[in-house]
């Protein structure tokens, strides 16, 4: 085997990083020449002082960032743009529009779509035949938040390959781990603290994705105003599990209500604009760290209509780990699935 060769049979390390409000995950992925995907290392931070989702806390996010350069392997790094600053629409492309002509189209079906002007967003798209039809998904995200993203990086010394959606995340995180889906209609729900993000894919295809306020935080605003306690105390107690039982499970059932009227919400908005038959099977596949919680699950699955089915999403179903890394993770796999998903980009 000559030089060149074993050059282009390296294992591919892709360094995939979600920054949220509440922690900062990442992970790094292995692609051997085989194609076998293999998690090296998952790393969480918590934050421990409040941002938003946009980025917030500055200071605290490039000190961690600067211990995750030392702390991984050479490879690309990638970063996720959050779900409130991105989105995403996929439209079919009418058969006489040639592909020279596509960006016209998109241009036009993005200014519907976004509240702002068209040269305050970046866009990328990508090109999907299905049933004989040309499907566009655009993924848009707003330029003032790309660059801070890509400022925040660079002042902890890491220079981003790419900056991806939540939505592209969550979807390639999906397709990676449930191959064999077929052609049902599939809705991915994080939860993620303050914000959650939602994606409908059928097929192939992403169709849509939004974002919600609707976050795990809700739970601890409940048992604050329950037991009349400050919001960092909530959070020892939780840490501690010393949370009374009944006040728990009063507040993660208030939360699952509410998250579950969300879904149906945007099940119904799904069945105007993209032919959902209402009372059609939809598999809802949930992540996030709330989703560790002991009957989150089955207890959202038994509030939402018949014709849901939930299940929680496992990031890394067809993704081996290092042995090393197993135990550590073990408790904590369904937080990492947008960063898996943006190492897997």
């Amino acid at each position: 085997m000559g030089l060149l060769e074993r050059f282009l049979k390296r294992d591919k390390v892709n360094i995939g990083i979600d920054i949220g409000s509440h922690s900062l995950k990442v992970a790094v992925i292995e692609e051997q020449p085989n194609e076998e995907l293999i998690l090296k290392e998952a790393l969480y931070f918590p934050v421990l002082s409040e941002s938003s989702e946009e980025l917030g806390d500055e200071e605290f996010i490039i000190n961690a960032l600067k211990s995750v350069k030392g702390a991984v392997p050479k490879g690309k790094f990638m970063a996720v743009l959050p779900s409130n600053a991105s989105l995403v629409t996929t439209f079919p492309l009418p058969p006489e529009v040639s592909e020279e002509n596509v960006e016209y189209i998109l241009i036009e079906e993005i200014a519907k779509k976004i509240p702002v002007s068209i040269a305050e967003v970046n866009f990328d798209y990508f090109m999907v035949e299905k049933d004989e039809k040309r499907f566009i998904t655009a993924v848009i995200g707003k330029k003032e938040t790309i660059r801070k993203l890509i400022s925040i990086h660079e002042k902890a010394g890491i220079t981003l390959e790419s900056v991806t959606s939540a939505y592209t995340a969550l979807s390639n995180i999906f397709f990676v781990n449930y191959p064999d889906f077929g052609s049902e209609f599939i809705f991915l729900v994080d939860v993620g603290y303050s914000v959650s993000t939602f994606c409908f894919l059928s097929g192939s295809l992403m169709l849509h994705g939004r974002s919600s306020n609707m976050g795990s935080k809700r739970i601890e605003d409940y048992i604050s105003c329950a037991l009349n306690i400050e919001p960092q105390q909530v959070k020892e107690l939780i840490e501690k599990n010393e949370v009374d039982e009944q006040v728990m499970e009063e507040a993660v059932r208030g939360f699952v209500q509410t998250l579950a009227e969300e879904i149906e919400a945007y099940s119904i908005f799904c069945e105007q604009q993209y032919g959902v038959k209402k009372g059609e099977t939809v598999k809802l596949y949930v992540s996030g760290g709330v989703v560790e919680l002991p009957k989150f699950v089955p207890l959202l699955s038994s509030t939402l209509p018949e014709n849901f089915k939930a299940i929680q999403l496992d990031p890394f179903r067809n993704i081996r780990i290092s042995p090393e890394i197993t135990s550590r993770i073990s408790d904590l796999k369904s937080i990492f699935a947008i960063a898996m998903g943006v190492a897997v980009s």
